[in-house]
């Protein structure tokens, strides 16, 4: 799969600078086959930027983020990562931890935040009564890496056909 980014003039902004990386994961339901595909593009291919999509079983794109490669291929800030894509795409977007909302902390009524006692640090992103429909939905977690252990983790929300920040987190 290539990436060309072009400006309107026709010229070359950014391309491919290694063949992409991909993996499948069942994250917009229990048997989707989505793919997640992380490639390095730029002027610069020394410097590349990563570019991370989601797409469904079509190929259609559902989510997309982009970060400099310096950081996503550094094995110290993500020591798993190897210092590959496809290390930066286990480390940076992690489909594959078996993680659903289920896991979450519980968040009860009448309480100003969720009673965390597994993170550092925890944020919520959504309101209450969303974040307990979800937890209850027992929905697949994707992780968006921040380096070292923080991150970001987002659902498929079928209802808007979008994926939905959910929480912040530090160990």
């Amino acid at each position: 799969m290539l990436t060309t980014l072009i400006f309107a003039s026709g010229v070359a902004m950014a391309a491919p600078c290694a063949p992409a990386h991909s993996a499948t994961a069942s994250l917009t339901g229990p048997k989707a086959k989505n793919t997640i595909v992380v490639e390095a593009i730029g002027p610069d291919c020394k410097a590349p930027m990563l570019l991370a999509k989601i797409l469904d079983e079509k190929g259609r794109p559902l989510f997309a983020k982009v970060a400099p490669g310096k950081d996503m291929l550094n094995t110290e800030l993500y020591p798993g990562g190897d210092g590959t894509l496809a290390g930066a795409q286990a480390m940076w977007m992690d489909a594959e931890s078996g993680m659903t909302t289920a896991d979450l902390p519980v968040w009860k009524k009448g309480a100003k935040a969720p009673a965390n006692k597994t993170y550092g640090a925890f944020e919520t992103k959504v309101g209450r009564d969303y974040y307990e429909w979800a937890r209850k939905a027992k929905l697949p977690v994707l992780i968006e890496r921040g380096g070292g252990e923080s991150g970001t983790m987002y659902i498929w929300d079928s209802r808007s056909s979008s994926f939905v920040e959910i929480a912040g987190y530090a160990v």
